[in-house]
């Protein structure tokens, strides 16, 4: 469906087709621990806003990569989530060779990495929990031209989690500092639509089980 910036917003496109092919490998280090590669390839009509503001198929979109992710315990209430995309996406179509749009996607980033870590003490019994949780993302395709780009970033989070018992509830306390380093920057949807992402937060959360 055509967003709503779209000068013919609202409107249903037919429906496409994509072709996908995938590999991958699971290994598993510890009987706590697994590693998961793989790679990828798909292909799709590309459909989105052009010079005039009009959603339409500007062309063929390619999607090529490799994606690695490390999951499980290193050790009893030491929890690990590691993980790294790299993408390489394109455009091809007769738009692209007269140079009216640019090869790359809007929004489209070559690297995602997260790293999210979480320690509870006593072997996993602890009621007290820490977490660490980082993001980087690397420049995004901001315009139809492929000519801007919003900044790499990189966010980093805190947080504690604390169980307790409430009369006969059980009962957690949610403590985050998220976006450490108050990393203020954009969103790029796919639309060509921006978001401004704030910077540092500090939500807590308490959830009672009656």
């Amino acid at each position: 469906m055509a967003p709503a910036d779209a000068v013919n917003r609202g409107a249903v496109h037919p429906a496409i087709r994509t072709n996908q092919t995938d590999l991958g490998l699971r290994y598993t280090l510890t009987p706590a621990l697994g590693l998961v590669a793989g790679v990828f390839s798909i292909t799709k009509p590309y459909c989105n806003l052009d010079e005039q503001a009009n959603y339409r198929e500007l062309g063929t979109s390619s999607n090529r990569g490799v994606e690695m992710s490390l999951t499980g315990a290193l050790r009893p209430g030491l929890k690990v989530v590691l993980g790294n995309v790299l993408r390489d996406s394109r455009i091809r179509g007769e738009l692209v060779d007269s140079g009216r749009i640019g090869p790359r996607p809007i929004g489209s980033i070559r690297r995602c990495s997260i790293a999210s870590i979480d320690w509870r003490s006593d072997g996993g019994t602890s009621p007290l929990s820490l977490d660490l949780a980082a993001e980087s993302l690397s420049s995004r395709i901001d315009n139809v031209g492929s000519g801007l780009s919003a900044p790499q970033r990189e966010m980093i989070g805190l947080g504690a989690r604390y169980r307790f018992s409430a009369a006969s509830a059980k009962a957690l306390l949610r403590q985050q500092i998220a976006d450490v380093f108050d990393d203020c920057g954009w969103q790029v949807f796919a639309n060509g639509a921006f978001q401004y992402s704030t910077g540092g937060r500090f939500p807590a959360e308490l959830r009672v089980d009656l």
